[in-house]
């Protein structure tokens, strides 16, 4: 991907969360050798960002 179509996604995110008066941009990072099962990688990817958007209120 070259630099300007980052910038203009970047621009494109800035500008659409603006618009929802979004202020944050927080992001949750796991290890992959944390995950229990690989076939059930989205299950648990869901849970723990359940978890995690808990934890936020």
């Amino acid at each position: 991907m070259t630099h300007a179509i980052e910038d203009a996604l970047k621009l494109g995110i800035r500008t659409a969360a603006a618009s929802f008066r979004l202020s944050y941009f927080l992001t949750l990072t796991l290890d992959p050798k944390q995950v229990p099962n690989k076939k059930l990688q989205i299950p648990y990817l869901r849970k723990v960002f359940n978890k995690f958007r808990e934890y936020l209120k």
